[in-house]
């Protein structure tokens, strides 16, 4: 479009057949005719038949070659005024004493004076002149003298391809960048601002602005902030309540739905740190509850939340001050003798391999014997460890046409060192792999302590050590 435009700007510099190019700095009333000759009010002194001059008059020349300046010469056709007076310092728009057309002149320079118009002696140019208002070329005229006194771009007077000076296009063909964006659903601009192809194409309204109707659609103004303007706008849209329209708006910001994501960010961010710091609070003091020094029947008091119920000797000690004062000496020691050798007999007494609870409590300590009734009303068992059951195991491979394992049963009692032997691909990590529920495509029933149920609940009282490694062999050992 850059290069179209540039086309323009060298077609406007010396065209002689476009009558909308203004070639005046100033201009009093004038408009451009039906044949686009450019007619001008101009201030004439005649000579009288007593040869006095007359500086009164005034009258309308018409000319159709504009290059020669209107105020410069004195050829073309010359009307006479409507209601004569000698008034030209007028705006250009101004058309309160139009030209008699009933009559056209011209000027005679030998007597200086205006003569009935001769047509042979007028070129072909000026011959064409009708001193008709043509309002439509003459709005191009006036858009293209108000571009000039602004600076701006003579927009308004780019000629056509097939524009000629007696005979004006009514459409002018469009530039190749403006009828790409037309084609895509957008309008035609130059330096942000719409434009039309030729003086007789509507321009819409620019975006941002609206142009009121009282005004004929002609006058732009910005659109003021609280609303928005959009393509062709006659008046301004305002903004709906929560939006944000600042001023030459083209289209409405909605806050509210950003507010309300913003607001519930920040809520769910204060929730999400007030959760941490809540769970880093209550981790530490219970971390610093465990390990705050307490007699020997306080071990179990944050196992499941049950009160601290302290020993007699704790308790007598409290209240007794010769204890206190023993406590307190450097080379003092509990005297907890019994209570510690019977753990220690719990550790060094062998394990049975039968479940037989009345042969396993004859070889304990009245205190150790003690201990293991309390752990077992704990935890509503007669031993502890875990056994295992398993009945019919059986695994068939997808896919596979018979099963690899089949009609396995026995038994693993707790307290007792099994292994599983035989040769290479007999089935040992298989069966190990199924026992333990580590595969699919299995058969069969395991209990744990004679309760039917799934190895997985228990794993974290199993450890299981795979056959393979389970780390990546790509990782390596720093030296």
């Amino acid at each position: 479009m850059d290069g179209d435009l540039t086309l323009y700007r060298e077609a406007l510099t010396g065209a002689p057949q476009d009558p909308f190019l203004p070639r005046e700095s100033n201009y009093g009333p004038s408009f451009l005719d039906s044949s686009a000759c450019l007619c001008a009010l101009q201030h004439v002194q005649q000579e009288n038949d007593d040869g006095t001059t007359n500086n009164d008059g005034v009258a309308w020349q018409c000319i159709g070659n504009q290059t020669q300046g209107v105020y410069d010469v004195t050829t073309g056709k010359w009307f006479e005024s409507l209601h004569g007076g000698g008034g030209v310092r007028l705006p250009i728009y101004d058309a309160s004493n139009g030209p008699d057309t009933d009559k056209a002149l011209m000027w005679d320079t030998r007597n200086n004076t205006l003569v009935d118009a001769d047509l042979g002696k007028l070129t072909p140019y000026d011959k064409a002149c009708t001193g008709i208002n043509q309002t439509t070329f003459s709005a191009a005229l006036y858009g293209a003298v108000a571009e000039k006194q602004a600076g701006d771009t003579l927009v308004s007077s780019a000629p056509c391809t097939n524009n000629t000076v007696n005979s004006l296009p009514q459409y002018c063909p469009p530039l190749t960048k403006c009828q790409e964006s037309r084609l895509s659903g957008f309008v035609c601009q130059f330096d942000g601002a719409n434009i039309g192809m030729g003086p007789f194409e509507p321009v819409v309204c620019q975006q941002g602005y609206y142009c009121p109707s009282e005004f004929g659609g002609r006058k732009t103004l910005p659109c003021p902030a609280g609303t928005y303007c959009q393509p062709g706008a006659p008046t301004p849209t305002p903004c709906a309540l929560g939006s944000y329209c600042p001023e030459k708006s083209t289209r409405q910001v909605f806050l509210v739905p950003l507010v309300l994501v913003i607001v519930l960010d920040v809520i769910l961010t204060v929730c999400l740190i007030w959760y941490v710091i809540n769970k880093r609070f209550r981790g530490s003091r219970e971390a610093r509850a465990l390990t705050r020094p307490k007699g020997h029947s306080a071990i179990s008091a944050n196992m499941d939340g049950y009160k601290e119920l302290f020993d007699e000797d704790d308790h007598d000690q409290d209240h007794d001050p010769e204890a206190m004062a023993m406590a307190m000496s450097a080379t003092y020691m509990p005297q907890r003798a019994d209570n510690w050798a019977g753990f220690q007999a719990a550790l060094d007494m062998p394990i049975p391999v039968h479940s037989d609870t009345e042969e396993y409590d004859q070889g304990l300590t009245p205190e150790l014997r003690a201990f293991v009734d309390s752990m077992r009303k704990a935890t509503d068992a007669s031993q502890f460890g875990l056994s295992f059951t398993y009945t019919d195991l059986s695994f068939q491979p997808k896919g596979a046409p018979k099963p690899i394992l089949q009609n396995v049963t026995g038994s693993i009692e707790r307290g007792s060192l099994t292994a599983v032997m035989g040769g290479s691909g007999a089935g040992k990590s298989t069966f190990v792999n199924v026992l333990m529920g580590k595969t699919t495509n299995t058969g069969g029933s395991v209990m744990v302590n004679n309760i039917p149920g799934r190895i997985k609940r228990y794993k974290k009282l199993i450890g299981y050590v795979p056959q393979d490694d389970i780390v990546l062999p790509e990782l390596t050992i720093p030296s």
